[in-house]
């Protein structure tokens, strides 16, 4: 097994607070939190994926825009700092100038290609195909 880590802020209530993105998950709707942290801490518990890097055990891709403030790269370097620190297998690069959702096609396919030879290797054992 392996586990490519798509995108997605690592730590909800720091980054969210001060995002546009804040009212939306503070909302009741279908991706919101359904009030502010201090009234449901359990539900944003679950939203911090630094609280569980503890309990991975396949190797993990993660692959992040430095420029991105959707998912602030600080939460990138956290959570590089965490796997490096318990000795989590994993595999990382960083795209510089880019945002949330590449915008530069060479990079795009370079995170395509990563990810194509990473899932290869953990999940077919072997190098990644060469088919374009």
């Amino acid at each position: 097994m392996a586990l490519p880590n798509w995108s997605g802020p690592s730590v909800a209530v720091p980054f969210l607070c001060t995002s546009s993105r804040w009212p939306p998950v503070q909302s009741n709707g279908p991706t919101g939190h359904g009030g502010p942290p201090e009234e449901r801490k359990a539900v944003y518990d679950i939203s911090n994926t630094l609280a569980r890097v503890k309990n991975i055990k396949t190797p993990l891709l993660v692959m992040h825009g430095e420029a991105d403030v959707r998912a602030p790269f600080h939460q990138f370097e956290m959570v590089v700092k965490i796997l490096t620190e318990l000795h989590k297998p994993f595999e990382s690069k960083t795209y510089p100038n880019e945002p949330h959702g590449f915008r530069v096609p060479a990079n795009r396919l370079d995170m395509n290609r990563r990810l194509e030879a990473f899932l290869d290797k953990h999940l077919k054992g072997g190098p990644p195909s060469t088919q374009p």
